[in-house]
């Protein structure tokens, strides 16, 4: 009885590691819609909603992958124990996008040329749909220390509010609405 108590007690624990919620809910038809605002020197300028939604999924060499759309522009992304990853299909190169912090408390990772930097601490992000827990991914260019990308994901929910710009010349998304399959 000892032995199957602890056989489950493993299976049980490798199961909760392996089965990772994921970041961005990938499954078609799933929506979501921002209020976009853009500032220039502290002054609103422009004012407008900003959509994503995941249009279809495709097979490439076996694996499921998903097309979303983002304002006009689509990427092929797939979750892989909860991580998303982007496949660039003209150079045919797979990439990490939003990686976990795992086990360390910070984990730093390239993306192109960007220095993305996750934490484990969740943020806690107010919109006017509800209140979310989140991870905050900072995306850097070590060559150009005045420009800046943050965004914040909440697992199951997916990108909550982005952040983007300079000191002078910001934009911001903020999730008003969703509908997840």
């Amino acid at each position: 009885m000892k032995k199957l108590t602890l056989i489950l007690f493993i299976l049980v624990i490798n199961f909760t590691m392996t089965s990772q919620e994921e970041l961005i809910p990938l499954k078609v038809n799933n929506k979501w819609a921002y209020i976009k605002t853009d500032w220039i020197n502290g002054k609103i300028v422009k004012k407008d909603t900003s959509y994503s939604f995941i249009k279809t999924s495709k097979i490439i060499d076996g694996k499921t992958w998903y097309v979303t759309n983002e304002d006009g522009y689509d990427y092929t992304i797939r979750d892989v124990n909860g991580e998303q990853f982007e496949l660039d299909e003209e150079q045919n190169k797979t990439f990490l996008v939003f990686g976990l912090p795992k086990r360390e408390n910070e984990r730093s990772y390239m993306v192109n040329q960007e220095k993305v930097t996750v934490t484990k601490k969740l943020h806690k992000i107010k919109t006017r749909t509800s209140n979310f827990k989140c991870f905050k991914y900072e995306f850097r260019d070590p060559s150009d220390s005045a420009s800046f990308i943050d965004t914040y994901i909440c697992p199951g929910v997916g990108i909550v509010k982005v952040q983007m710009g300079t000191e002078n010349e910001k934009t911001e998304l903020t999730l008003i609405d969703y509908n997840i399959n």
